[in-house]
């Protein structure tokens, strides 16, 4: 684990592995860079891999900066800068997706390959909503609403029964959440349009 202050926020990353470069971006509610923990082992066995965690979530500072996808892409474009890292692969997971697509719009000369996992351009009207609700509930509830939901929609229950382990994980991981960041990305979130800067992306993309 290291340290680098990036836009005014001290900012805590991991790189391992040796090889070309891939940058994992996590989601909202698995709020670190553990999240990727079952996949750094294989994928760093033949690439550079760096994970960190985005900004206001895990060991991360909020900062002063505003809270959402455009800040976390200049917060990307300066730790890959700091590093002296050129070009990378992005693999983003819902809020990792959307932040992975703004700055491959923003900067498509650093990146060589694009996976977006479980994300979007846009929400839905119906998602917009769904996502507005729950933050309404967290506000009155706190977190462990947002992670009886999560948990309800991500898994099936014989996943629940069979791997109470994992479960217990997640669980910690995601009441680890600042509520308050938690609704203010889940805001953003809910508002993002990114559809238009698609045509920007001309790298190849695995969804």
């Amino acid at each position: 684990m290291a340290e680098i202050v990036l836009n005014n926020a001290l900012h805590v990353y991991e790189v391992r592995g040796s090889g070309s470069h891939v940058t994992l971006l996590h989601t909202v509610g698995l709020s670190t860079r553990e999240g990727w923990r079952n996949q750094i082992p294989d994928l760093s066995r033949q690439h550079t891999v760096l994970t960190y965690d985005i900004r206001g979530l895990g060991e991360s500072e909020r900062g002063t900066e505003p809270l959402g996808v455009q800040t976390f892409a200049r917060d990307l474009e300066a730790l890959l800068g700091a590093l002296g890292v050129e070009k990378t692969v992005l693999m983003g997971a819902s809020l990792g997706g959307s932040i992975a697509q703004a700055f491959t719009a923003a900067h498509p000369e650093m990146v060589r390959g694009l996976i977006l996992v479980s994300t979007t351009c846009k929400m839905s009207a119906e998602g917009a909503a769904r996502l507005r609700e729950r933050n309404e509930r967290v506000r009155i509830a706190g977190m462990q609403v947002a992670v009886d939901a999560q948990i309800k929609t991500q898994f099936s229950e014989d996943f629940i029964r069979s791997r109470p382990d994992l479960i217990s994980w997640y669980r910690s991981h995601y009441l680890a959440n600042d509520p308050e960041v938690y609704m203010t990305i889940m805001e953003d979130q809910a508002s993002l349009d990114l559809c238009g800067q698609l045509r920007d992306i001309r790298c190849p993309t695995l969804i």
